[in-house]
């Protein structure tokens, strides 16, 4: 059997923004600073190596609204970083 190796997107340099107020577990809106600048798709909330990194699906954007698709697993502070996943 072969293995299959998929490399992680490059983020380093993708467009962020971050939660204007803090977001509770479940979730289905994020409140920002920038929502123009994250289209649908995926983001990385909360950046890489925090406990409550997790990636999450967008479904539609405002100027400070991300609405996902479904909801939040982890709870993010105020502040968190949002990222684009060029997926």
């Amino acid at each position: 059997m072969a293995d299959l190796l998929i490399a992680h997107p490059d983020i380093l340099s993708t467009q962020r923004t971050a939660l204007t107020a803090a977001s509770a577990a479940a979730a289905a809106t994020f409140t920002v600073e920038n929502g123009n600048i994250i289209p649908t798709g995926y983001a990385l909330a909360d950046g890489y190596g925090n406990s409550r990194s997790e990636i999450v699906p967008i479904l539609g954007t405002t100027s400070t609204t991300l609405t996902l698709t479904g909801t939040a697993t982890f709870a993010h502070d105020a502040g968190a970083s949002i990222q684009v996943i060029p997926y």
